[in-house]
């Protein structure tokens, strides 16, 4: 493999890693404080069921009522950084 060859894959990868240090970034300036951490709560969540299934899976449900203020903040904040990492 000639190095014209690898060039733009190389390229591709170092474009996703200056994109997940300024995503890291962003989480450690905007995400500080653990009282930012909480985006909802648990408003039910049944036992756990071990064994569930043909392929004897643990089954761990909940129900989660998500403050939409907090989330729409966390999904503008991500959006475009985790979309663009892939690209």
């Amino acid at each position: 493999m000639e190095w014209e060859d690898v060039q733009p894959q190389l390229d591709k990868w170092e474009r996703a890693i200056e994109q997940l240090e300024q995503f890291l970034a962003n989480i450690k300036r905007d995400w500080e404080y653990l009282k930012k951490h909480i985006i909802g709560h648990v408003v039910n969540s049944p036992p756990l069921v071990l064994g569930n299934g043909k392929g004897g899976f643990t089954q761990d449900l909940a129900i989660i009522e998500v403050d939409t203020v907090t989330y729409l903040v966390l999904v503008q904040l991500t959006q475009h950084t985790v979309a663009s990492f892939w690209l």
